[in-house]
């Protein structure tokens, strides 16, 4: 029968897995807990983290586009004469 954890159960577990530099089998001594649910967790973070990378990616402008069109061209024609 799988058990359910509490989600701060959960988020206080992957602060340890994470002061443990994710070393599973010491997580799994020290909280009780299956290395495979730990595993599960830490790809779930992972997969999560991959996701707001690549909305905050897509959010985020061109800089090199916008980096031509920063300087106004008046100015530029201005500093030629």
């Amino acid at each position: 029968m799988s058990r359910r954890y509490a989600p701060d159960h959960k988020r206080l577990v992957l602060k340890i897995m994470s002061d443990f530099r994710y070393d599973l089998d010491k997580t799994a001594r020290y909280t009780g807990i299956p290395v495979r649910t730990l595993n599960d967790w830490r790809k779930e973070v992972q997969r999560a983290l991959a996701a707001a990378r690549q909305a905050a990616a897509r959010n985020q402008p061109n800089r090199q586009a916008a980096a031509p069109s920063a300087v106004p061209t008046s100015f530029v024609a201005r500093q030629r004469k």
